[in-house]
């Protein structure tokens, strides 16, 4: 009987600790999907209160005005993209901001925002190889121009990011220093033009997986030279950068 009370308690206390074990996991994971959604909600509110207050200006609520801006330009890997936007007049967003001060989450809702409201866009990517032919200046010049062409007929002047530009064409345009930060329509070229490169190298990475460009999207991280240093060159690196290997 000792035998029998002996083995029935071990039974119960291997049961019990089965049941422990089984409901810390099952709260560890709930505990997960709650942290993932909590950090993922406290991101949004974040990014809502740095441009609360501070939402960008209209360049010109009377014109239909085209902003462009780049991506990528200083890229180890991978194309070098503009995007071009014409947003419609009186249009607000507070939500609109330069790409780099936006976390993935919300550029990806703003591009979603931003295409479907646009009276137009246009996206275009200047590959490695021309990079290396022509340099990167000048194929960004491309990449503007191009986007460019593609809306010019439904824009009455053009704003551009940075401090220089080159074209052949005559239409009306003007540089801004950090234009990004200023107005709306260039950090929506801006939104445009990362989400799409970002996208472009994750799919890269399919084919590319030992450099990461998943995470590093072509620029020289430590661990990109260090891959670089490890399995050679891939044939979407821009060969005439330094890329230098650790």
């Amino acid at each position: 009987g000792k035998a029998v009370d002996l083995v029935s308690e071990k039974t119960s206390i291997n049961l019990s600790l089965l049941w422990f074990v089984i409901g810390a996991y099952a709260l560890a994971r709930l505990g997960q999907v709650f942290f993932d959604e909590a950090k993922e909600f406290v991101f949004a509110r974040v990014a809502q209160r740095a441009v609360r207050g501070a939402s960008l200006k209209a360049f010109n609520n009377d014109l239909f005005v085209c902003g462009v801006d780049e991506a990528g330009r200083g890229c180890l890997a991978g194309p070098v993209t503009a995007a071009a936007v014409i947003l419609p007049k009186n249009y607000k967003n507070k939500l609109i901001q330069d790409s780099k001060k936006l976390n993935t989450h919300n550029r990806m809702k703003l591009y979603d925002e931003i295409t479907s409201i646009a009276i137009d866009y246009s996206i275009i990517d200047i590959p490695n190889d021309i990079i290396d032919s022509i340099n990167v200046l000048e194929s960004t010049f491309l990449a503007m121009n191009k986007a460019i062409s593609k809306i010019i007929r439904k824009a009455d002047y053009i704003i551009i990011d940075g401090n220089k530009f080159k074209t052949k064409s005559k239409f009306k345009y003007e540089c801004v220093i950090r234009g990004d930060s200023i107005y709306q329509s260039i950090a929506a070229a801006s939104i445009l033009a990362k989400v799409h490169r970002d996208n472009l190298m994750i799919k890269f990475s399919e084919k590319y997986p030992e450099y990461s460009f998943e995470k590093n999207k072509g620029y020289g991280t430590k661990d990109h030279r260090k891959a670089i240093s490890k399995y050679g060159l891939s044939n979407i690196h821009r060969k005439s950068f330094n890329l230098k290997p650790i």
